[in-house]
């Protein structure tokens, strides 16, 4: 998967891009990631990408013209040498976008290539949207000062659901919201030493029963979804 993000501050990702399990998957081409500077498709002196709104209001708006252009760059690039190759999809991150989950990870990871596009300021001019966005994806009620780190969960979440990239591939299955796990919270979990203060690991883990050990991770599951996130146990939710 090649993925190219547009952002005004691409320096937000230098450490992101080298750190842990995203870095090794980097490093063995598992996945490729292409920061673009939005500034760099200003026509203005100063390399501003921002206006007042039209009607008025506080806050800038960021304009449509620097987002085309560095969207249309990111297409190019993608499909260099590959006259056939299907446009990307593009994102827009934004409060206004749907809110984003495991199962829009998954979605995501089935693609060959993605633009996602960082939102800034009060906003970006609606025609940008309407001409070359996809999808618009939020990842949660509240507001942050930019779509960079909305960007980097999105870009951890996909990678790490693709074929190599963590060490064991069944590591996904079980996650808290996974399919496997019927979209529910995932349960406890135990390691060395077997006690610490009055706290004991639970018999059942230790006891070589597979079966039981199943069976008691599910019920645990079940009990952890119901108390804090009910919503979850609705059947017609996520998967």
């Amino acid at each position: 998967m090649t993925i190219y993000i547009i952002s005004l501050f691409p320096d937000l990702f230098d450490q992101l891009l080298k750190t842990s399990i995203l870095g090794r998957a980097l490093n063995k081409s598992l996945i490729k990631v292409n920061i673009v500077d939005l500034k760099d498709f200003s026509e203005t002196k100063r390399k501003s990408v921002d206006s007042a709104p039209y009607g008025g209001g506080p806050g800038m708006v960021i304009e449509a013209l620097p987002l085309l252009k560095a969207v249309d760059y990111s297409q190019k690039q993608l499909a260099a040498g590959r006259p056939n190759k299907k446009l990307a999809k593009v994102i827009l991150m934004t409060p206004q976008g749907s809110l984003f989950n495991q199962k829009k990870a998954h979605i995501l990871s089935k693609e060959n290539s993605l633009i996602i596009v960082c939102g800034h300021y009060a906003g970006v001019d609606q025609r940008f949207i309407d001409i070359a966005c996809d999808d618009e994806i939020s990842i949660g009620d509240f507001i942050l000062t930019g779509g960079e780190i909305p960007a980097m969960a999105i870009l951890d979440a996909t990678a790490r659901l693709l074929p190599g990239v963590l060490g064991n591939p069944d590591s996904v299955e079980y996650d808290s919201f996974s399919r496997d796990n019927f979209g529910m919270l995932q349960g406890p979990l135990y390691t060395r030493p077997a006690k610490i203060n009055k706290f004991d690991v639970p018999d059942v883990l230790m006891s070589g029963n597979h079966g039981q050990i199943q069976k008691w991770r599910w019920n645990q599951s079940k009990n952890i979804t119901r108390q804090r996130r009910p919503e979850l146990t609705d059947e017609n939710q996520q998967w």
